[in-house]
């Protein structure tokens, strides 16, 4: 299904003023972007349920290639299980995370965003918020290999310190069988707006107004690399080793113009 252009405007006018007086959002690597697909975008994953950096990815994606060019995602099944939440989402390109599905939407010559650490890395603990982990993943990139797609590393900080997670209560998640009932893996405790200690990952919140900082990457064309096969282990194993440090970089440098910003507002205001 493609996304209703309708919606999309919509949802994109209802969050530009977020994008640019609450989060004050800062875009960089726009012009890596390649002009037509198939390509798969791998992100970092943050700001747990109302993941803010996610939306205004949405809101960057479409103001620099358009509506006629639109941005599918793969999305957490339990999401498309809120009665008319699911339809809302297919109308802005989100779809349940399988393989088939992001097969097809990549077949189709589309443009894809998953976000390979899941819940895991929505949910990580403050202390790991800039700390790239895909928690293991691998499918993401045998699918991009296998349908001659190049992935484009997409990373964004701020939004991870929208909300202050204390633990990501794997070990109660588990206890209280999270997996199996909604495929969630972790049970939170998180400090955030207005509830003050919210415990739990379902509970949606007011975020922090924190500057939100996004970085689209080179793309990698892993398919055209020799020896390339989606089945070989080792092959995929390099092949997530150097986008995982590709983004690790990206994070980090994203970082240091961070506080070379603060350092320069700070001097402007004296």
């Amino acid at each position: 299904m493609n996304p209703d252009a309708s919606a999309l405007r919509r949802m994109v006018s209802l969050l530009e003023i977020p994008y640019r007086h609450y989060f004050d959002v800062s875009v960089s690597g726009l012009e890596t972007l390649p002009a037509a697909g198939p390509a798969l975008l791998a992100g970092n994953h943050s700001g747990a349920i109302n993941s803010p950096d996610m939306l205004m990815l949405f809101v960057a994606w479409y103001r620099h290639m358009g509506f006629e060019m639109p941005l599918h995602a793969l999305a957490h099944d339990a999401f498309f299980k809120i009665p008319g939440l699911g339809d809302a989402l297919r109308e802005i390109g989100a779809t349940p995370a399988n393989p088939e599905a992001a097969g097809e939407i990549l077949r189709r010559g589309n443009f894809l965003l998953v976000y390979p650490g899941g819940d895991k890395d929505a949910f990580k603990p403050f202390g790991a918020r800039n700390r790239v982990n895909f928690h293991g993943r691998r499918g993401f990139l045998k699918l991009a290999v296998s349908e001659g797609a190049p992935v484009i590393p997409v990373c964004a900080r701020g939004g991870h310190e929208t909300l202050f997670i204390i633990s990501s209560g794997r070990g109660l998640a588990r206890r209280l069988g999270l997996g199996e009932l909604f495929r969630f893996k972790q049970f939170p405790l998180a400090f955030s707006l207005p509830w003050g200690l919210t415990p739990g990952p379902f509970m949606p919140y007011i975020p922090f107004p924190i500057h939100i900082r996004l970085r689209f990457g080179e793309p990698i064309a892993f398919h055209e690399r020799p020896g390339a096969d989606p089945e070989d282990p080792a092959f995929i194993e390099r092949c997530h080793d150097e986008l995982a440090s590709v983004m690790q970089r990206m994070i980090n440098e994203q970082s240091e113009r961070h506080k070379i910003r603060m350092v320069r507002d700070s001097i402007a205001r004296i």
